[in-house]
Formats: structure tokens, sequence, C-alpha cells
């Protein structure tokens, strides 16, 4: 079923649009750390609250048998919030990746970054920290669903998170390379616009572009599968997004 799925998506055609805006930032261990605004409750709409199986009869899906349990870790500590003095939204919709000598945590506004074996090098600070002097609304506005990426083929990391203008309800997803291995290092920034919200982002790793799904929420409805130009991203030039609308 979803290969059926991945397959009438590429046969529709592909919107290609280029970067908004995009730049190179300072060192992030030289800037300050901003403290997150954190709203009451981080809601989900309505329409991601609920999906309907009708079009399939069942869940294709769903699993029929039970995984073994986990095993144990060889290592633990504790990330972003009490640990840190840190407060997390609600849900928090923590995630983390991990490279060579790093682990980067983001949570709903927040993100740290930590050695492997758990001292915290910098933050916990607001998600939109490693976007100060940029021009565009990345380093405005926060809207949540941040997720990192560690690209082990390049040895480079990944952050994003979107921004919302509630005025024209429309969105745009922030994305920030690093330009080396180290995540307090420098960045490259780029600014990808839609023409709705944009909602609950997820981006995976593949050779030739960066993987990202998105549902637009207000003017559309519909969900996005794009690919990221990767190549240029990992080498600050102007990139675009190419996305392909699921049915």
């Amino acid at each position: 079923m979803l290969q059926l799925l991945i397959a009438s998506a590429l046969a529709m055609p592909s919107q290609v649009t280029g970067a908004r805006r995009h730049d190179v930032s300072a060192d992030l261990r030289t800037l300050p750390r901003l403290a997150a605004r954190i709203p009451p409750e981080h809601a989900e709409p309505e329409e991601m609250q609920t999906f309907s199986l009708s079009r399939f009869g069942f869940d294709p899906l769903l699993q029929t048998t039970a995984f073994g349990g986990a095993p144990a870790p060889l290592f633990s500590f504790e990330g972003i919030g009490p640990a840190t003095n840190t407060v997390n939204a609600n849900p928090p919709d923590a995630n983390g990746a991990v490279g060579r000598h790093h682990f980067v945590q983001m949570t709903n506004f927040w993100f740290a970054i930590f050695n492997k074996e758990g001292s915290l090098l910098y933050g916990p600070a607001a998600t939109s920290t490693p976007w100060q002097g940029f021009s565009g609304k990345c380093s405005r506005t926060d809207n949540g669903d941040p997720v990192v990426l560690y690209d082990r083929l390049a040895d480079r990391w990944v952050l994003m998170h979107m921004a919302w203008d509630t005025t024209t309800a429309t969105g745009v997803q922030c994305v920030a390379v690093s330009v080396g291995p180290d995540p307090t290092g420098a960045w490259y920034r780029y600014e990808f616009a839609f023409s709705s919200t944009n909602d609950a982002g997820k981006i995976g790793l593949w050779p030739d572009a960066y993987v990202y799904t998105t549902l637009l929420t207000t003017n559309d409805g519909r969900g996005r599968a794009c690919a990221f130009d990767r190549m240029r991203m990992l080498s600050g030039g102007d990139a675009t997004q190419q996305c392909f609308v699921l049915p």
C-alpha cells in the first residue's frame, strides 16, 4: 500500500520553488542563548487528531505481532527538562540525533547540544537562537514541531522548525545545515515558503536530498512530500525544494 501511495504521488506534477532567503550564521557558540516563549499548550489542528481508514477498510501499517523487548541502553542521561532547569511545552514533541561526538536534542521551542558523555555544551536555548540576524521570518517566529537530523553521509547536522503568518494563513519551513561537523559552529540557513500554514514536518536523509513531509492545514488541507537540494545546502548555495501533492 505504501508503494502505491508513493507511486501515485510521483505520478503527479511536482512544484519546484527556490528558497525565499538563505545565508550563513555566526558560530553558534558566540551567539547569546535566547529564552523560549512557550504557549500554554501546543495544540494540534483537528485534522491531525483523527484519520479515516475508510479508503482501505483496514490499517495497512497495523502490526499483527509484537516486537521483542529493546536491549538496555549502554548509556543514559537526562535531556532538556528538569535536569537543565527547563520547562517543556505540552506536548514537548521531543526528538534527538546522535553524531560522532555529539547528541543534539530538540523539543517544542527548545534545543540543546550535549557531548556523548551527557555534558551540556550549549543551551538549552530557544529554537530561534541559531537564526539571530536572519532577515526572514525564521528569526522572529517559532510555531514548533522542530526536528534534528544527523547527516551521517556528510557528518553534518540539520535543524528545522516551522514559522507561520497568522494574518495571511501562510507558512515557511526553517531549515539550517551545519557548516561543519561541530554543531556549535556556523550554520547555513534557509527559508522555504508555502501557500498555507505547514504542520507536522518530518525529515529524512537521502544521498542527493533531504526528504521532507508536511501537511498544509489552512488554504490547502493536503500533504506534501518534498525533496530539499541537499548537495547545494551542504555548501551554502542557493537551493530549491521539489514538492509533490499527496493523494
